[in-house]
């Protein structure tokens, strides 16, 4: 189990605020801003906490865990605060932004963050440590994993951004609204944390395989995004892969392998995971009839959506909606 892991905070008078609560349920006081912050030790050793909060602008947080990485997913669409790790300098404005659009690894055993906007943020965090996982669950795959990814350390930057899934979104999602309490909700979240690490190293050895492609240029890029915001904006009326590289000036091939390697899935396969996952959140949120969000997510017909939604999440969207 974890034996150091602290939260203070630092205001723009230099005062600290130290958090005993942590890991734990704290309820911000307002010399620090309005929201909370929930930590979850689990047995495992991890500790997945949700951060939902307006900080106050120009506080610092800094938070100390053991060695390990931590995985970032803000919820959030924007977020900015920036991060520090320990051995970058600790001084207002350095470091770097989390990625609201990526899956965010910080590899430091302590970092910092600086808030700048006074603004609504919720991330999902999770801490692992090798050492502790291996000692509650044994030497099985999770922790030779972490201990080969921490070994490894085949990158530079102090965060490392991976693209964010759609599986790894639904993910994020299903933690925030973890409806469990007690060790039920322990044992939920226990397998969440796995499922997190599953997800990212299924990512990371994307990534690993993409490196080897031809570098994108800047305007290859932003065409491929042009792409993925056209996409998102409209999931009813989709045109072929021909029309979206047509419209946006790239060859077929290089948007579908560009796609791909800035996103991990190639167009069409990336957009039917969007397509699922919103349909997803539409039936959490209940106000609308299966019927409806067929037609929202761009399929014609109730069965075609139901069996692609069956194949994704083990189940029918009735069921789905009934089980929220």
């Amino acid at each position: 189990m974890p034996e150091i892991h602290s939260l203070q905070f630092t205001d723009l008078d230099g005062n600290n605020h130290y958090i005993p609560e942590y890991p734990g349920i704290i309820t911000l006081p307002e010399t620090l801003g309005e929201g909370f912050i929930r930590a979850d030790l689990l047995s495992s050793g991890v500790i997945l906490g949700t951060m939902d909060a307006t900080l106050v602008n120009g506080l610092k947080s800094q938070l100390h865990r053991e060695p390990g990485f931590s995985i970032l997913l803000p919820v959030t669409q924007n977020t900015y605060r920036t991060w520090l790790t320990e051995s970058a300098p600790q001084r207002n404005g350095d470091g770097e932004l989390i990625s609201s659009e990526h899956v965010n690894i910080v590899m430091e055993r302590e970092y910092v963050a600086f808030q700048h906007n006074k603004t609504r943020e919720k991330t999902i965090y999770c801490d692992f440590n090798p050492e502790s996982l291996e000692q509650s669950i044994g030497d099985i795959v999770p922790a030779r994993l972490l201990r080969s990814f921490i070994q490894e350390q085949d990158f530079q930057p102090e965060i490392q951004r991976l693209p964010i899934t759609a599986d790894i979104k639904l993910l994020a999602r299903q933690i925030d609204k973890c409806p469990y309490q007690g060790d039920v909700r322990q044992l939920y979240l226990e397998a969440k944390a796995l499922e997190m690490l599953a997800l990212v190293f299924a990512s990371l050895d994307e990534s690993r395989i993409t490196r080897n492609h031809t570098p994108l240029s800047t305007y290859e890029i932003s065409r491929i995004y042009d792409v993925k915001e056209r996409l998102s904006a409209n999931m009813q009326d989709i045109p072929s892969l021909r029309e979206l590289a047509h419209a946006v000036g790239l060859n077929e091939k290089k948007l579908n392998a560009g796609f791909k390697q800035l996103f991990g899935m190639t167009v069409f396969a990336w957009l039917r995971q969007q397509r699922l996952q919103y349909a997803a959140q539409l039936l959490e949120e209940g106000k609308k009839s299966i019927k409806e969000i067929t037609a929202l997510v761009g399929f014609k017909h109730v069965p075609d959506f139901s069996t692609a939604f069956k194949t994704k999440f083990g189940v029918t969207p009735g069921a789905y909606k009934r089980s929220r």
